[in-house]
């Protein structure tokens, strides 16, 4: 009952040998909904909540516990025959789940409103709360230092918290400096029940007062980022030192920390994404909260984990025992045991034409606990392999089934075209393991006519039937061939940490630094390298051959223009001249084919004379192209203009369409976010008509992500992308004159607007999804950068909040600007968090590096 329940139907047609079968339109499928004695449920509470036809979703707690149903369909096809199923649907009776608020924990009689509380026990069905039907029996055992002896205490009762007053502790002490005890609470409902237990020390010294808050989930996924609230109280005499640990009962180590034997105690500072020391100055006031915040993929599954908040006086006549701490333990879940995942053509094979080519995806092997099952399938693609820096696509999300087949591929990435295919299975509790193949998908020789005609006819036969999932392959394969580049002559770019040539916008060359390597060189040309500290310390280090500060030499990044130097490899620029680095005149791409001139322009895309344009400087370089001659680099004619741009208008307003047909969830965010990204990827194919349904697309996905509750990365900077896409200006490639575009982009103009709502809602999507104190969630383009963050209201005043930036823009002495917080417990002195965003629209930078 408690959760949401999704059943999807899908239809074909009948035909006759040679014939082609009927399409069974998305819209005509009826859906019906019986109880247990066959009566009809009607009304607006059993209606289906999805758009899509196909599918029948109620929202969670909607079926009666305990029950049974039967949800029938009947689909109509082009001729009017029907055809109807229907399958049993029974609710089971969830389990009790039992909480002790508070965490294990450290006290003294001396210690205030000690309470160990059930009141958060709950019934995941909802159904039939009545308080008083709720019945609460504890039970105490002291468990050192003489276990198994009674706790002799008359606190006991049918009570949700369990008040332990300083007389009731000292009867527990009876006389000692220490002592341990277990507390354990039976929560009874309707003949069911569910048990929980937390210690406490109870400690003749008074320890600083901690605490943590219950996690309300049976296991913990180690997919996903993990929040504990901690929470400790300031003293008026010493300050109070406070430091996070995790306790492992069996070998371990977190991200290579940790020991190798049982009961290992470990520090968290190497993984945590938050703070996880703390001290607390005398007369700091009120509870302070202290939240320890895990990313994913550090726990592992199968084991059960203990973290321990752990606080003490800082004070020279302090005894041990004036240290106190909380603790909580959590079972990680065990994900999918790994199986494999296999790809064919329809001929055995797994090379194929984008566009043209159907592939069949299936998975195997992939095995789980029967309490974890059943397990689901997403099936998910990059264009070149992920470790080259791809983004994920998704083709298609929840699927119990382990295959999947009529799967349309985009053009591969590399000089052997490769798509990398995955597909991520998950259990009932989310976690989830993967396994990989990999297809080799060429770029068809067709014309745009053709690609054109090829992509309506199959966009429109999936939109008739309903199924988005094909329109999002058809649209991301049609768009790879679009966007294709000749890179047969380029390098091997995994060699030089860089991107592939086939997802950067120059031919034949590679595309920017792989995540965690840099370079200065703005050619695209020199291997990208990881910058060793000592070319991050702020000095010029001679002996590791270093020529100016952090840069030259063999071991550090290339200077930037000004920096002194020894020969012209010391140069991002490439030219040392007079021990100086110099920067040369940049240079339009293929030189416009001989079919344009090359002009240069400066952030407001005002003309400016070549020679002051030079590389390294904020300025871009663009080409003009003759009369008849169009594209980035003037390769294309009028006719061949006109159509690509017709088609991607077209492709965009298919999409749109697609949007009325999705529920909003983070499976159809992700495909939509992709599909935007791919569509708009060359602004020299998109007249402002096109640019205007691209804003609006935009605008519909980021609400979409406010209606979710959040954002993922992948999702974030795919829009992230979209955006700084149409941020960038068509200098001339295109049919929009440059004048014009100044005009659009103007920071009054409805585009303008348009653009900084979609920053505005993916900004806030990805704050519904921050913790407090965690690391700042970053996206990096070259029009669009945005850091946002969550703090406390307590202490955020005077955090500094500065807008994100490359590896090679700090390479070139580029200083992000930014922005310092007043004191805003002052403005907002009663909420518990604040979150705080910053972006920037543009380049934003003046020709000395310094920001604006």
């Amino acid at each position: 009952r408690p959760n949401s329940l999704s059943i999807f139907a899908e239809a074909f047609g009948a035909a006759c040998p040679g014939e082609v079968a009927k399409i069974v339109p998305g819209k005509n499928y009826e859906w019906t909904i019986m109880d247990s004695n066959g009566a009809e449920l009607d009304g607006d509470k059993y209606e289906s909540v999805s758009i899509d036809k196909r599918y029948f979703k109620l929202n969670e707690n909607t079926l009666l516990p305990n029950q049974g149903y039967t949800i029938g369909v009947t689909v109509t096809d082009s001729d009017g025959l029907t055809a109807s199923t229907s399958v049993a649907v029974d609710v089971g009776v969830s389990d009790l789940v039992a909480i002790v608020s508070g965490g294990s924990r450290v006290v003294s009689p001396k210690t205030q409103g000690v309470v160990l509380s059930a009141a958060d026990s709950f019934d995941p069905d909802e159904y039939g709360n009545d308080a008083n039907a709720d019945f609460f029996e504890w039970s105490c055992v002291e468990s050192s230092p003489s276990y198994g002896s009674s706790c002799n205490i008359n606190v006991l009762g049918n009570t949700a918290a369990l008040e332990l007053t300083e007389s009731s502790m000292q009867t527990l002490l009876d006389g000692a400096t220490s002592k341990t005890f277990g507390f354990a609470v039976t929560y009874r409902r309707g003949g069911r029940s569910a048990k929980a237990s937390s210690f406490l020390i109870i400690e003749s010294a008074e320890p600083p007062p901690v605490e943590i808050d219950p996690l309300w989930d049976a296991k913990i996924n180690p997919n996903n980022k993990l929040q504990i609230k901690g929470y400790i109280e300031p003293d008026d005499r010493y300050p109070v030192d406070a430091m996070w640990q995790v306790v492992v009962e069996t070998p371990f180590r977190v991200n290579g920390e940790g020991g190798d034997s049982p009961s290992t105690t470990t520090n968290l500072g190497v993984v945590a994404s938050s703070d996880t020391e703390v001290r607390l100055e005398v007369g700091e006031g009120g509870l302070q909260q202290f939240f320890l915040i895990l990313p994913e993929n550090v726990l592992i599954g199968g084991l059960q984990y203990t973290f321990r908040l752990v606080a003490a006086f800082d004070n020279p006549s302090a005894t041990s025992a004036s240290s106190g701490f909380a603790e909580i333990s959590i079972l990680v879940n065990s994900p999918p045991i790994v199986g494999a995942l296999e790809v064919d053509n329809g001929e055995g094979g797994s090379t194929g034409d984008a566009l043209q080519t159907l592939f069949t995806m299936t998975a195997y092997g992939f095995s789980d606990d029967a309490s974890d099952m059943p397990l689901t399938y997403n099936y998910l693609y990059t264009i070149g392999r992920k470790s080259w820096g791809g983004s994920e696509v998704l083709i298609a999300a929840g699927s119990l089934s382990s295959q999947i087949s009529d799967v349309i591929l985009p053009s591969g990435g590399g000089n052997v075209s490769v798509v990398e295919l995955f597909t991520r299975v998950s259990d009932v509790y989310g976690a989830s393991s993967e396994a990989e193949v990999d297809a080799y998908v060429s770029t068809p020789k067709i014309s745009a006519e053709e690609l054109a005609n090829l992509t309506e006819s199959l966009t429109s036969a999936a939109l008739e039937k309903g199924d988005t999932s094909a329109v999002f392959q058809v649209l991301s394969s049609s768009a790879s061939i679009l966007n294709s580049l000749n890179c047969t002559l380029a390098p091997d770019c995994q060699n030089l940490n860089r991107v592939e040539c086939s997802d950067g916008d120059v031919p034949h060359t590679c595309g920017k630094c792989l995540e965690g390597y840099a370079s200065n060189d703005e050619n695209n040309a020199e291997r990208c390298l990881v910058p060793p500290a000592q070319c991050e310390n702020g000095n010029v280090d001679e002996d590791g051959g270093e020529t100016d500060v952090d840069c030259g030499g063999s071991k550090c990044g290339p200077c930037g223009n000004g920096k002194m130097c020894s020969v012209n490899g010391d140069c991002s620029t490439g030219l040392c001249s007079d021990g100086l680095c110099t920067r040369p005149p940049k240079k339009c791409a293929n030189d416009c084919s001989n079919r344009g001139n090359c002009f240069a322009y400066d952030l407001n895309l005002k003309n400016i004379e070549r020679s002051a344009c030079v590389e390294g400087t904020s300025c871009k370089v663009s080409c003009t192209c003759d009369d008849g001659y169009f594209g980035k680099t003037c390769d294309k004619s009028e006719e061949q203009q006109k159509q690509l741009v017709e088609q991607r208008k077209n492709m965009l307003k298919t999409l749109a369409t697609v949007l009325t047909m999705q529920d909003a969830n983070p499976e159809a965010a992700a495909q939509q976010a992709s599909g935007i990204q791919a569509l708009v990827s060359n602004v020299d194919e998109l007249d402002d008509n096109a640019k205007d349904i691209a804003s609006d697309i935009m605008g519909s996905v980021s609400e979409g992500l406010l209606e979710n509750g959040g954002v993922d990365k992948t999702t974030a900077v795919s829009l992230g992308e979209s955006v700084s896409s149409l941020m960038t200006p068509s200098l001339g490639g295109g049919i929009v004159a440059v004048g014009e575009e100044r005009r659009r982009l103007g920071a009054e103009s409805d585009a303008f607007k348009k653009i900084s709502g979609v920053v505005d809602n993916l900004m806030t999507a990805q704050i519904l999804g921050q913790f407090v104190g965690e690391a700042s969630a970053e996206i990096v383009t070259e029009n669009l950068k945005t850091s946002i963050t969550k703090l406390g209201v307590k202490g955020a005043g005077g955090s500094a909040v500065t807008s994100p930036s490359t590896g090679n823009m700090r390479m070139n002495g580029y200083r992000p600007p930014s922005v310092e917080l007043p004191d805003v417990e002052k403005i907002y002195d009663s909420g518990c968090s604040i979150g705080v965003s910053m972006a920037e629209l543009g380049p934003h930078k003046r020709s000395d590096n310094t920001s604006l």
